[in-house]
């Protein structure tokens, strides 16, 4: 869905190019052979900042949002970021970043923790706090998964096949716990870094109880898809699983937009 207001039901995602100014003037980000270094700067400069959308406004941005009720986006070419937007006449495919927001109500009292992976990257911010950050490109939780939001390292692993790619798994975050129906601002940062192909896989494992075992919460193995409406997957989505155990359905676990959502994407 393109070009929704604040009370669309879904991932509100803008895109901006690092590549050139708000005014379609060349960043440092631009050259081929030079602009990787500037554009990971600008990136993590915005993560720093607490997420501040400020940050990213002198970059160029599409005109319109997109809404999304869940990102399940399997590899196909980095020219596919830029159509979505209907920006693919004004940018190159390349160093571009989609940050999405939007508000929630839990649907479960149960634990449950963020799984998933990006080309180059993805990070989920849950109140405020980092509870995911995989990918080709990793910025706060490190090879090691050190989630310092959280105080813990996750080594958890999921197979999945993401040929053309060679980044076969996906890596789980910290288990949450919330009460059912409290309401919590979740944003998601996807990005491409040399252009080619991209991919972005955006899931939850429940555990099987709110009681811990030998100090850990234990999962029930099969994923959920991470959806924040409950609307028919648009066509495509979820046809090819990529080898991945995962329920598509969510049935029970979709979070919910709230209406303040519109208080916060202000």
């Amino acid at each position: 869905m393109k070009g929704a207001g604040t009370n669309a039901s879904g991932l509100i995602g803008t895109l901006y190019d690092l590549k050139q100014t708000a005014d379609r003037k060349p960043t440092s980000a631009a050259p081929a052979n030079t602009g990787i270094a500037p554009y990971r700067s600008s990136v993590r400069d915005f993560l720093e900042s607490g997420w501040s959308a400020g940050r990213l406004q002198r970059f160029f941005k599409s005109p319109d949002k997109l809404v999304s009720g869940q990102l399940f986006i399997t590899s196909r070419s980095a020219d596919d970021a830029p159509k979505a937007f209907e920006v693919e006449k004004m940018m190159k495919p390349s160093r571009w970043v989609v940050h999405y927001r939007c508000y929630v109500e839990v649907p479960n009292s149960l634990p449950f923790r963020f799984v998933g992976s990006g080309d180059d990257f993805l990070l989920v911010r849950w109140n405020r706090k980092i509870a995911l950050d995989d990918g080709y490109e990793t910025y706060f939780s490190g090879r090691d998964g050190n989630y310092r939001d959280f105080d813990v390292k996750v080594s958890k692993e999921y197979k999945i096949n993401r040929a053309p790619g060679s980044l076969h798994r996906l890596k789980a975050g910290p288990w949450i716990q919330v009460t059912k129906g409290t309401k919590v601002p979740v944003e998601v940062l996807i990005g491409e870094t040399p252009g080619g192909v991209f991919d972005c896989y955006l899931a939850i494992e429940v555990a099987k109880s709110g009681t811990k075992v030998d100090g850990q919460y234990v999962g029930e193995g099969k994923l959920k898809l991470f959806r924040c409406n409950a609307d028919p997957l648009p066509a495509g989505v979820g046809r090819d699983k990529r080898g991945l155990d995962i329920d598509m359905e969510a049935k029970g676990w979709i979070f919910k937009v709230t209406p303040d959502s519109n208080t916060f994407l202000r």
